[in-house]
C-alpha cells in the first residue's frame, strides 16, 4: 500500500495518552487509508499490546530506552511515505483534514522543516515557535535550547520563516531529513529540534511555521526526563559537528562544572572518531556560513 503521510509517535510510559492521540488522528484525518501511524515504544514499562494489534498502526518496541530523537529516527527510517509528520504522544488535532494540508505543505517545501503552533490544553495559551538561545551567558544551561513565544497579541507579527521548529509536531520530506542525516548523533532527550533546524538552514533550506493548523499539547504529561549528561553531550556534539569549531571551547566553559559535564566529556572522548566522521560529512553538505544564519534571525 502507498501511504500519503507517515506519522511517527515516540512514546514512553504513555499508553493512555498514545491511544487518545491515535484515536484523534483517525477522527480528524481526511482519509484513514492514506496515513501510516508508526508508534515507537521506547522500552516502556506499560503494556502497549493493544496498539500492537491495531491494523492502523505499525508498532515498534525499543529494547532499551533511547530517547525521543533516536526513537523518531527509528520510526522515520521505517516510514513508507516521503511525507513525514512526527508528533508527541500527548497531542490533539483540532482541524479536520489536517493531514491533507500537511502533505501539500511538504510537497511545496521539499527543503524545509515545518512545525505547528501548540495550544496548551491546561491553560489555553498558544505557543508559537520562537527561536533558541545560541550562547546564553546569564543562564548557560539554556545555551542551544529552543524557546517559545506565547503572547496571543503578537501572533500576527510572527513570520512564516523561523529559526527553530518546536517538538510537539513538525514535518518534512523524508529525503531532506535523510540528506541532513536526521537525528543521528543525538542521545536521550533534548535539543534535537535545534540540531535539525540549524542543519536545514546551513544546507540551504529553512524552517517554517504553519500558523493555520494548531494542535493541543499537554506540557505536563510527557514522561521523558532530562538527563543532564545526555543534554550536555548533545550540546558538545552539535558544537563539534555543525558549528564553527571556535565556538565549542566557549560553550564548554559555560556548562556547569559538575559530574554530568565530566561524564558528557568522557562520552565525547569515547565517540571522538565517530564525531570526526560526522564533522567531515557535514562539511560536504552544509555550505551556508553559520554567521549568515545568526545574522538572519539576530540570534545572540
Amino acid at each position: 500500500m502507498s501511504f500519503k503521510l507517515s506519522i511517527i509517535i515516540p512514546s514512553y510510559n504513555e499508553i493512555s495518552n498514545t491511544i487518545n492521540t491515535v484515536n484523534n488522528i483517525l477522527e480528524k484525518c481526511d482519509n484513514r487509508e492514506d496515513i501510516e501511524i508508526i508508534i515507537v515504544d521506547d522500552n516502556s514499562n506499560e503494556d502497549y499490546s493493544i496498539l500492537s494489534k491495531n491494523n492502523f498502526i505499525k508498532y515498534i518496541k525499543n529494547h532499551e530506552n533511547m530517547g525521543t530523537s533516536q526513537s523518531r529516527n527509528i520510526g522515520i527510517k521505517l516510514a513508507e511515505s516521503k511525507h513525514i509528520l512526527t508528533i508527541d504522544a500527548h497531542v490533539k488535532f483540532f482541524k479536520k483534514g489536517f493531514d491533507k494540508e500537511i502533505i501539500e505543505k511538504i510537497k511545496s517545501n521539499s527543503n524545509s522543516v515545518m512545525c505547528l503552533p501548540c495550544v496548551n490544553v491546561d491553560n489555553n495559551k498558544v505557543y508559537y515557535a520562537g527561536g533558541f538561545n545560541f550562547i546564553n551567558v546569564k543562564n548557560p544551561e539554556l545555551s542551544l535550547s529552543p524557546f517559545l513565544l506565547n503572547n496571543e497579541e503578537i501572533r500576527e507579527e510572527i513570520r512564516e520563516e523561523i529559526p527553530c521548529v518546536i517538538g510537539g509536531a513538525y514535518f518534512f520530506n523524508k529525503d531532506w531529513y535523510q540528506y541532513l542525516n536526521g537525528m543521528d548523533g543525538m542521545i536521550g532527550w533534548g535539543i534535537g529540534e535545534t540540531f535539525l533546524s540549524i542543519k536545514s538552514y546551513l544546507a540551504g533550506g529553512d524552517c517554517k511555521l504553519v500558523k493555520n493548523i494548531r494542535i493541543g499539547h499537554s506540557f505536563k504529561k510527557g514522561n521523558y526526563t532530562i538527563n543532564k549528561r545526555d543534554l550536555y553531550y548533545n550540546k558538545i556534539f552539535i558544537s563539534q559537528t555543525i558549528l564553527p569549531l571556535n565556538i565549542s571551547p566557549f560553550l564548554l566553559t559555560l556548562l556547569p562544572q559538575n559530574k554530568e559535564k565530566e561524564e558528557a566529556i568522557n562520552l565525547f572522548k569515547e565517540k571522538s572518531r565517530e564525531i570526526l566522521k560526522s564533522r567531515i560529512m557535514y562539511e560536504n553538505i552544509l555550505n551556508v556560513p553559520f554567521a549568515d544564519y545568526i545574522k538572519k534571525f539576530n540570534l545572540d
